[in-house]
């Protein structure tokens, strides 16, 4: 009997998700973010232009077959410090050899992961973890371009897209596999055909050209299968195209050219081909970008930096003939897929020359690079651990980048903003919250300014705060406060949230502590936004009873992962003065969501609550300077295989949640870390039909 009743419940539940699944077919979420091209311009679905300024981020290329830095942070603090700078859009190079592993089942396993800072990852596979890495850039509103860099890993020297052991059709498999696999997901925008073709005939046999055949190694011909084979699949995304590096000169054809009657550029930086022969992919020639690199004297000394140079000549003698007359010409739009170096020299001269020229003509790019160890041009992250970043590289930068009148960043997102918070190389009076949409709004006329209040006082709430630590200058922020109940009608505690501002500099994350509560601290929450927390309470925690219930006295206590000191001089909650319970109005108390206590920050309604930053538990082997209840793990996810809502129960919710992911579903709440309870690199409709078993009992366990 038993036995009949689970397959019983199971059947309900297998019909239930496969009307769930029936359901979200016929009526998924838009996805509204992918982007087309109208002259020499990239517009969105509304038709407003779209600036990509972006970063590239390496690793999956090379040997160790995983995103570079993982050794040293956590991945989401270097995806989160990326779109906290402004980046829009992320370049993350492949190889050929890994996409295609992918795609038959093999998941490859990374060499260079500390799971310490990285505990999410022990013993997943490299498509894990750039599943994990896509499924973040998501939730931050940071844009994906995939670039099939080279065939075999940290093969940067072969200059064709195949070889003899991976064929051209391999290739094309390559490309056809990521447009299935995230044809339902805007994160991803673009697809990089191949990194820096080149190669000289009279140098070596194998090489990259550009002409009217139908050869094999001709560029422009594999270009537009690949184009095809990719927008076939998901005809919203942009597909670039990279140039060579040798021409035959005018008059001449690559059979007559002789070894001197070519013209040069680096490495995938000479499109002059396109001029003669251009990428021709019909319908959708509207998804069609081409992609220069271009680098400065600092990575080789060309010709054209022979004794004295500036952007003009670099114009006439380089950038015009290779590649700008596109933009001249209207033919389509560009994105420099490659530039940077260090900010010295010769090389400076450069970087201010291409940057300047970049912003005057509003040209995409994808600067090289984030990682702290690149050679020869060093990257956006410095330090042995990738602890710091370089400011000055920052500031040459934000000239280049999409920023609207009021010097905000913009984002590509139409949904979420780009996730920012004021790191420190920003001049203190720039505002870098994005503006929402991928496109420039423009601000409704400024109303007539209320009154300030002298208070927000109801007469039926109010905050007793104490300073806990008041010293300016401290490592840990610790405010206290009682919440008291002058009205004469009880109050569920868990309806009440509380505000307290402060500032929030830097880059690093942060950890939210309960050190005493009367109601214990697991009924306690906190959560970060920018420029205040949170803190809000479980259902659990009982009431207020009429004129004069209070909570009690709340300890809590906020510092950052690495400890670094914050200023607390201009923190608005911030009072040294209350070293005893005194009423405050710089905390906001909630009730329901209506304000019932305090003076927002300017006196103004405070705005609707936005999405918020992850808040991570404490750091191991940091101890707490107070004593009292143990601080729970406050705002993280769960790390139980299938609890994937984070509720600590794995139930039907979390199968539907999975099924809903699975056929593409925006999910607000959704940990991908524990959906795949197979252990397969798939997260699918196998893994909400494993959950379902296990809910009914048939199933003892999930990823065994």
């Amino acid at each position: 009997m038993k036995h009949e009743y689970f397959i019983r419940k199971f059947t309900w539940i297998f019909l239930f998700l496969t009307c769930i699944i029936i359901i979200a077919h016929t009526d998924p979420l838009p996805n509204d973010d992918y982007l087309h091209a109208s002259g020499n311009r990239i517009l969105d679905d509304q038709g407003n232009e779209a600036w990509l300024t972006g970063i590239n981020w390496y690793g999956f290329e090379t040997h160790i077959n995983v995103a570079q830095g993982l050794t040293d942070r956590n991945y989401k603090d270097i995806l989160n410090i990326t779109a906290e700078l402004g980046f829009n859009v992320l370049r993350i190079p492949l190889s050929l050899d890994i996409v295609y592993k992918w795609s038959q089942g093999n998941g490859v396993s990374p060499t260079d992961v500390n799971t310490t800072v990285n505990p999410e990852f022990t013993g997943k596979t490299s498509l894990f973890i750039f599943e994990a890495i896509i499924t973040h850039c998501k939730n931050i509103g940071l844009k994906v371009i995939l670039d099939i860099h080279n065939v075999m890993p940290g093969q940067n020297e072969h200059p064709l897209w195949y070889d003899g052991s991976h064929p051209v059709s391999q290739w094309l498999a390559a490309w056809r596999y990521l447009a299935t696999r995230y044809k339902n997901d805007d994160t991803v925008i673009a697809m990089d055909l191949k990194n820096e073709p080149h190669g000289n005939p009279y140098k070596t046999s194998d090489f990259a050209k550009w002409d009217g055949s139908s050869d094999q190694n001709n560029f422009r011909k594999a270009c537009e299968d690949a184009s095809s084979a990719i927008l076939g699949i998901n005809p919203g995304l942009l597909v670039l195209v990279e140039g060579i590096e040798v021409y035959p000169e005018e008059g001449f054809t690559w059979e007559t050219a002789g070894e001197y009657n070519f013209d040069h550029n680096w490495w995938g930086g000479n499109l002059r081909g396109a001029g003669d022969y251009p990428v021709n992919i019909g319908s959708y020639q509207n998804q069609l970008i081409y992609s220069p690199h271009d680098y400065g004297p600092g990575v080789y000394s060309q010709p054209w930096f022979e004794g004295s140079f500036n952007k003009d000549t670099l114009l006439n003698d380089v950038w015009r003939p290779n590649w700008f007359y596109l933009h001249e010409q209207n033919t389509a739009p560009l994105l420099i897929g490659e530039w940077g170096g260090p900010l010295e020299g010769d090389n400076l001269t450069w970087m201010n020359a291409i940057r300047d020229f970049i912003k005057e003509h509003r040209l995409n790019h994808t600067f090289w690079c984030l990682n702290r160890s690149s050679i020869g041009t060093e990257g956006i992250f410095t330090g042995g651990n990738w602890e710091s970043i370089d400011q000055d590289k920052m500031n040459f930068l934000k000239p280049a980048m999409w920023r609207d009148t009021e010097g905000k960043f913009v984002g590509l997102d139409h949904q979420l903003v780009l996730a920012c918070h004021k790191p420190d190389y920003m001049d203190t009076h720039t505002n870098i919250t994005l503006v929402n949409g991928g496109s420039i709004i423009t601000p409704e006329p400024t109303p007539e300014p209320t009154p300030v209040p002298t208070s927000y006082y109801y007469g039926g709430m109010k905050v007793l705060y104490k300073c806990g630590d008041t010293n300016s200058s401290t490592s840990q922020i610790k405010p206290q406060f009682n919440i008291v109940n002058t009205g004469d009608e009880t109050i569920t505690i868990g309806g009440l949230t509380v505000h307290y501002y402060y500032t929030k500099t830097g880059v690093m994350q942060e950890v939210f502590n309960v050190d005493y509560a009367p109601m214990g601290s697991s009924g306690i929450t906190g959560t970060f936004y920018d420029g205040y927390m949170e803190i809000g309470f479980t259902g659990s925690t009982g009431t207020l009873s009429p004129s004069g219930g209070e909570t009690g006295e709340i300890q809590l206590r906020i510092n950052r992962t690495n400890h670094e000191p914050y200023d607390q001089t201009d923190d608005y909650s911030f009072d040294p003065s209350k070293d005893t319970y005194e009423e405050w109005d710089h905390i906001l108390l909630f009730l329901d969501g209506e304000l019932v206590w305090g003076i927002p920050p300017g006196g103004a309604t405070p705005a609707p609550t936005p999405a918020p930053t992850q808040v991570p538990t404490e750091t191991p082997g940091s101890t707490p300077e107070q004593t009292g209840e143990p601080s729970p793990t406050i705002g993280g996810p769960s790390q139980m295989q299938g609890d994937v809502n984070s509720d600590n129960s794995i139930d039907i919710v979390d199968a539907l949640l999975i099924a809903q992911y699975y056929v593409g579903y925006t999910l607000k709440t959704f940990n991908p870390l524990v959906a795949d309870v197979n252990n397969d690199d798939e997260i699918d409709i196998v893994d909400a039909l494993l959950v379902a078993q296990y809910y009914v009992g048939i199933l003892p366990g999930l990823g065994d």
